[in-house]
């Protein structure tokens, strides 16, 4: 009803209406008319000039940029492990990075902290043993970075190829920072029981534009 007023009156006033509108972004609507400006005071004769006025509905929620981001990280310095460990990943929607050691990884976390788009890492997988910079180092590093702010640092798990023979063994690596240590060869379902519930209790915006 509204929109066939406006019609109406534009055309009453010798104007045109024109509706432009796109799927899921919203409708610009506008109008042209002529009408009667006053003549300046040393001039008595009439002016007229043409007003171009366009409306903008502020209810209408313009479609933002979308916005692609990886959720996880994925550190190792084999590229077949990293292939695995994001499959597993993606089998749960959860896209990620790479990194191929620990020095990488770092850049890639402090990278994240600067988007403005994109929100923090919501996994981190960390080989431990790997040149350059090893995961157990790269860990520390990380650790000492988030020390103020430890609930920003996104859970790390380590994957090893050491044997851990006792739950002694197991407890020193977690003490070294890791929320959880995984042995290679790493099944699909010792992985994702693993990093489920880590996952659920760290939780970022992962897009905020």
């Amino acid at each position: 009803l509204g929109m066939a007023l406006c019609y109406k009156l534009v055309e009453m006033l010798g104007g045109k209406i024109e509706v432009t509108s796109h799927v899921g972004v919203g409708t610009d609507i506008g109008f042209t008319i002529r009408v009667q400006l006053p003549a300046p005071e040393e001039e008595k004769s009439s002016a007229s000039a043409t007003v171009n006025v366009v409306l903008v509905d502020e209810n209408v929620q313009r479609k933002k940029p979308e916005c692609v981001c990886a959720e996880a990280l994925v550190v190792d310095d084999e590229p077949t492990n990293r292939t695995v460990i994001k499959a597993y990943l993606k089998s749960i929607d959860i896209s990620a990075d790479s990194a191929e050691n620990g020095r990488i990884a770092i850049q890639k976390v402090q990278e994240r902290e600067l988007m403005k788009c994109c929100g923090k890492y919501r996994l981190i997988v960390m080989d431990r043993n790997m040149p350059v910079m090893d995961g157990t180092e790269a860990t520390k590093i990380l650790i000492e970075n988030y020390a103020s702010k430890k609930h920003l640092l996104p859970p790390i798990v380590a994957v090893t190829a050491m044997n851990m023979h006792s739950f002694e063994d197991y407890s020193k690596l977690i003490e070294l920072g890791y929320k959880d240590v995984l042995e290679k060869p790493v099944t699909k379902k010792k992985f994702l029981d693993s990093i489920m519930p880590l996952i659920k209790q760290f939780s970022p915006d992962i897009c905020m534009v």
